[in-house]
């Protein structure tokens, strides 16, 4: 089964299994080199390659058909994946990380999924579940 690692917004389990067209186990994963900030003037994730720091994230399993619903998903804002090792407890494994195609514009202070749970959770699982019924029917662009 295909793994992948969330950083950002995707660690929030309901939007995951949304997207994902699937139930998900998810356990604790760290992307070492890099850091999740603020997004300057938004609210969502920027990652960063930060010598010596630690993106705490999620990993998950799951199928081919869930791999495709994400790639697709994660295409509409131009985050291509790529294959990255990641640590878990039981070691390091290969995951699907999704990265913006430029530098992102950041503050300089954590992005928190508590908050951004909070404030857009929600919002964003509705606005997800609109979205994935056009998967397979329109390009992500």
């Amino acid at each position: 089964m295909p793994r992948v690692f969330a950083y950002g917004t995707l660690r929030h389990v309901p939007l995951m299994e949304i997207v994902a067209g699937e139930r998900v186990h998810a356990r604790p994963a760290r992307l070492p080199g890099f850091a999740v900030l603020q997004a300057a003037g938004a609210d969502y994730p920027a990652i960063v390659a930060a010598p010596g720091a630690v993106a705490e994230g999620t990993l998950y399993e799951v199928s081919e058909t869930a791999l495709a619903r994400l790639d697709w998903y994660e295409m509409i804002s131009d985050y291509p994946g790529i294959e990255r090792e990641v640590r878990t407890d039981a070691g390091p494994v290969t995951a699907r990380v999704w990265m913006p195609g430029e530098r992102q514009a950041h503050e300089d202070r954590p992005w928190r999924l508590e908050d951004w749970t909070r404030d857009w959770g929600d919002m964003l699982c509705r606005a997800a579940a609109e979205a994935m019924e056009m998967h397979g029917a329109v390009e992500p662009a």
